[in-house]
């Protein structure tokens, strides 16, 4: 699946920045984009497993499939899911052959490739495309503009311990971390030093994503924080 999305990622936008190219790779082979077409496809009706909490994770999932209001970056899917297209497209590739395989792999993902090629198609040189960005997994897009930053989760209670009184931001307003308005917290630091957090009932992914979206949007809106940012971390780097 990797090198199908990778070299249709290269022959359908050869003049993109490989920095771009790794974006659009990362975005359709990544857990929340497999999980979905699984799902699509019903194969959650067919899985055999010994894991009682998997049917109450996968309603959930459904749930937050239905309301789509954080988009697909916004869902927490089990990584059975995604894992169970994985395996199909493996078996594909040892019974029909690498080719057939690879087909196979580029029909898997065919909604988001055909997505992705009407939003590039007038983009030839990987600009600043703004319903590309909407496509682009949150850590991938907060990597590329600084590696220095790193996101990590907690729970509620551990963020309040070791930050006592620090805001987090809730989607529509700032407020302190208490548990009866987030159960995780997404943390976004940059040498150890806390930049930004948001707090999110769902799951500790959610609150990942969500924090990555949030400086993502920040530093993108501003050039030169994000220039500053950049110059800092290069004369921290080792």
């Amino acid at each position: 699946l990797c090198l199908a999305s990778r070299e249709w990622a290269y022959k359908t936008n050869p003049n993109f920045p490989v920095k771009n190219l790794v974006q659009i790779e990362t975005t359709l082979i990544c857990n929340e984009t497999l999980a979905f077409f699984g799902y699509s496809a019903g194969l959650h009706r067919h899985i055999s497993h010994c894991d009682s909490s998997l049917p109450g994770r996968i309603d959930k999932y459904e749930l937050h499939i239905q309301d789509a209001k954080h988009g697909l970056w916004g869902t927490d899917p089990p990584k059975t899911l995604a894992d169970i297209v994985e395996s199909l497209l493996g078996a594909t590739h040892i019974d029909r052959g690498f080719k057939q395989g690879q087909l196979s792999a580029l029909h898997v993902v065919k909604p988001a490739i055909t997505f992705l090629s009407n939003i590039t198609v007038n983009d030839k040189y990987g600009g600043n495309n703004e319903e590309l960005k909407t496509m682009i997994h949150p850590k991938q897009q907060l990597f590329e503009l600084c590696q220095s930053l790193k996101v990590k989760s907690h729970n509620s209670h551990e963020f309040s311990r070791k930050h006592g009184n620090s805001q987090l931001w809730y989607g529509n307003s700032f407020g302190e971390c208490v548990e009866s308005k987030c159960d995780h917290v997404g943390e976004i630091t940059w040498h150890g030093i806390s930049v930004c957090a948001v707090g999110e009932k769902t799951s500790n992914s959610m609150a990942k994503n969500r924090a990555c979206a949030l400086l993502s949007t920040v530093l993108d809106s501003d050039l030169d924080l994000r220039q500053r940012l950049f110059e800092m971390s290069e004369k921290l780097s080792p």
